[in-house]
């Protein structure tokens, strides 16, 4: 029986990816699946890196020996779709409670709301808004239960302080007053189906420290029952301290290390982000500063190593990574990249 070969000049190999499309729809290949793909490394010393492109493919063995004995990256397909076993813990998760109502109008809520559950009701063909203050920022997963009001809208709209019209143009000034001021931010709306104790909850967390609650019925009342939120982050346990001579000086440096550690808990989730509240982006100036403050307060290393991982695959043919990773859209930064060759010094050290 003929066999057949192939020689490949991988000197003259671009990356242009051709190679790998045309076999998969010559040979009808499954998606996820590839019989051959392009390797992309990165070879040599600062400041001689350089980048080498190889194109690689199964050889078609009668007996393939790499199935049975070899580790799967010899034997699956280079693949963005094959699942590989999970390198950081599961998310924390626990229930956060609002700490009060700074404005209501349209309902009478219960003593006890928010704080606790309280059933209020919103008659048919009206409105109502209520502000909720949850005392300081959070990122979690706000939970609404209502019942009835089949049709009836309910919209969540989530800032971190609200906003003051002035001759200065629109300002926070001080987060913790709200009278006077207008909230401005992302939002999720729901429609009432009419049903007993439907839970409405986003497939993504928010970052809040003010939700809005507006709701406007037609012809069915509406009973709310509940809403409270179940925080979300990068389960961090601190174990580092600040100590110094002086008590007062200690407890000072202290509060300050406690809000630093809020803000890195902040922005620390399946992956470092820049802001938890617009970009969520993994930029890796930022991740070079963040991986810093968890190993000295957690010792935890696994979110950063997850990061080199992540940014390491970022490159493109060049050599560069981009200057965040994951994302959809290409950007990247000298200075950023350079910043990525020193991250895995941070864990040697």
């Amino acid at each position: 029986m003929a066999r057949f070969g192939m020689v490949i000049d991988t000197a003259r190999c671009v990356g242009c990816m051709d190679c790998v499309a045309t076999c998969k729809t010559e040979n009808g290949v499954p998606q996820g699946f590839n019989r051959d793909w392009i390797v992309y490394d990165t070879v040599g010393t600062l400041p001689g890196l350089h980048m080498e492109i190889r194109s690689e493919r199964c050889n078609h063995c009668d007996n393939p020996p790499c199935v049975y004995a070899s580790a799967r990256d010899a034997r699956d397909s280079h693949s963005p779709w094959m699942l590989v076993p999970r390198s950081i813990p599961f998310m924390e998760e626990k229930l956060e409670r609002f700490s009060s109502v700074r404005q209501s109008r349209g309902a009478t809520v219960p003593d006890q709301f928010p704080a606790a559950p309280g059933v209020f009701q919103i008659p048919a063909r009206a409105t109502a808004r209520l502000l909720l203050d949850q005392a300081y920022l959070t990122t979690a997963y706000p939970e609404v239960v209502v019942s009835g009001g089949r049709g009836a809208t309910i919209t969540l709209r989530y800032a971190e302080s609200l906003y003051q019209t002035g001759p200065r143009g629109a300002t926070k000034d001080n987060r913790n007053e709200v009278d006077g001021k207008e909230l401005v931010g992302y939002r999720d709306v729901f429609v009432a189906d009419g049903g007993r104790q439907r839970m409405f909850r986003p497939l993504w967390w928010r970052t809040y420290r003010y939700v809005e609650l507006a709701i406007e019925t037609l012809d069915a009342p509406l009973s709310v029952e509940d809403l409270r939120g179940a925080y979300t982050g990068y389960p961090f346990v601190r174990k580092a301290r600040l100590e110094i001579g002086d008590a007062l000086q200690s407890q000072r440096l202290g509060r300050i290390l406690d809000t630093g550690w809020r803000t890195a808990r902040l922005c620390a989730h399946e992956t470092y982000m820049d802001c938890p509240y617009y970009e969520q982006l993994q930029y890796v100036g930022d991740t070079r500063i963040q991986g810093l403050v968890s190993l000295y307060t957690s010792g935890d290393a696994r979110l950063l190593r997850n990061a080199i991982d992540q940014l390491n695959d970022s490159r493109v043919p060049e050599g560069a990574t981009m200057s965040r990773a994951p994302t959809r859209t290409s950007n990247c930064s000298a200075p950023f990249s350079e910043s990525t060759q020193r991250l895995p010094v941070f864990l040697k050290s």
